[in-house]
């Protein structure tokens, strides 16, 4: 059994010292084969929150990876790093590359940069993929066994509550098409600070794909439901994956639920025990 740690939204600057010491400590005991964190490692990209971030970043188990979150640009009072050096302190403290890839022994897992530091919509912290990256999608996963795994990670949701009027990442028809035709099985991503782990239909070529959309791991700045994070169990040779959630409670990280999916043909299906 392969296990992937998926955590994000750490928002140092409004992060929680105790839960993002805790973190650390359980995932030293949980040990994961892989680590990932989905963005929104800073508030305002500020250097002394990119400073904490990159201490607590470099404490988690490896290997890892991280993609950057909206909030991982520099805020309107650091105009000239916004507009011309948009993720120069994200490359600088945290990770070189904005759209990592690696090759894992139960599959390939792709990164993607989802954040816009400006545009002409009003509201500058929705997430775009461009035609390029969907087409990287498309095509990043040439080669790999049809066995094994297929993994993109990007910062903005593919899902949202039912009530909920936040929006999705866009244009979801594009995503939707690339993930399809890439044949993608596990989307991972946060930014709405809610736990979400299940199927959404792709509307092309029959398929699904499962979406681990991990809530905020230790910020202060809460939307309905405790800090926490997902642990994925993979298990190539049964077209199985779970996704474990642990949350905050009474001071600690413990667990809370499990879902089950199996891969039934080209679809994944929820089923009641691993």
């Amino acid at each position: 059994m392969y296990r992937i740690l998926h955590l994000s939204d750490p928002h140092f600057g409004a992060a929680n010292r105790q839960q993002a010491d805790a973190i650390i400590e359980v995932a030293e005991k949980l040990d994961p084969d892989f680590t990932l964190v989905t963005g929104d490692f800073s508030m305002r990209a500020r250097r002394r929150e990119m400073r904490d971030a990159a201490a607590w970043y470099l404490k988690l188990p490896t290997p890892r990876m991280a993609i950057p979150g909206n909030h991982d640009v520099p805020l309107l009072n650091h105009l000239c790093d916004r507009f011309f050096n948009s993720f120069g302190r994200y490359k600088a403290y945290i990770e070189p590359q904005l759209e990592p890839a690696e090759l894992l022994p139960v599959g390939k897992i792709i990164g993607l940069n989802s954040s816009t530091p400006f545009g002409l919509h009003i509201d500058w912290s929705r997430g775009f993929l461009t035609p390029a990256q969907g087409r990287r999608i498309e095509t990043a996963f040439d080669g790999v066994d049809e066995n094994l795994f297929r993994f993109v990670a990007f910062h903005h949701p593919l899902h949202r509550k039912g009530e909920s009027t936040r929006i999705l990442i866009h244009p979801l028809t594009l995503i939707q098409h690339a993930l399809a035709t890439g044949q993608v099985d596990i989307v991972f991503a946060g930014h709405f600070h809610q736990s979400y782990a299940g199927l959404i239909d792709l509307h092309h070529k029959q398929r699904n794909v499962i979406v681990s959309q991990a809530p905020t791991c230790c910020s202060t700045r809460l939307k309905g439901e405790p800090a926490g994070f997902h642990l994925i169990h993979l298990a190539p040779e049964k077209q199985s994956i779970s996704i474990e959630y642990f949350s905050w409670h009474q001071n600690a990280f413990s667990h809370t639920e499990i879902k089950h999916f199996r891969k039934i043909g080209n679809r994944w299906d929820t089923v009641t025990s691993a």
